[in-house]
């Protein structure tokens, strides 16, 4: 009978390191942190050539007329916050004509989904490469099973 204990599959490969599967997720989850922030500073921007009306203070956009890729820029560009409006300063309860630029949501969402599945992606290859031979590590019995006489 062998008194010797089994080997612990999660400490005796030298590449489990110390933190094991949730320390690779907070690794993988640090180094896109660089690349989210980036989409957030400098998102895809939308010219806009639409309709609006003036509502006492604010306007309301009606119509949009047309609407192109117009790149990416940084968030606080002082061009992509002004609105040009024919006429510069409508009375309330108008509609004029106004050329602006919005942030291109379904793009930087689309960015976000693929830093996503890039992160799920790196996640699943690292784990595979550092724990696969922890999983492979199968405990050793002394026991050999009885062989079957053939006939």
């Amino acid at each position: 009978m062998n008194t010797s204990p089994s080997p612990q599959n999660d400490t005796t490969h030298p590449t489990a390191g110390i933190l094991g599967r949730f320390g690779l997720a907070t690794i993988v989850g640090l180094f896109l942190v660089v690349p989210f922030s980036l989409t957030v500073l400098y998102p895809p921007w939308s010219k806009v050539d639409c309709q609006r009306r003036q509502i006492l203070y604010w306007s309301e956009q009606t119509e949009v007329y047309s609407s192109s890729f117009a790149g990416f820029d940084f968030l606080f560009s002082t061009a992509k916050w002004h609105r040009e409006q024919t006429p510069p300063n409508p009375s309330s309860d108008t509609y004029f004509k106004s050329i602006e630029y919005q942030i291109a949501y379904p793009v930087l969402l689309f960015e976000w989904l693929l830093l996503a599945a890039g992160g799920v992606v790196a996640y699943w290859r690292i784990s595979r490469r550092i724990f696969a031979p922890l999983l492979s590590t199968v405990p050793v019995n002394d026991k050999i099973p009885p062989q079957i006489p053939s006939k």
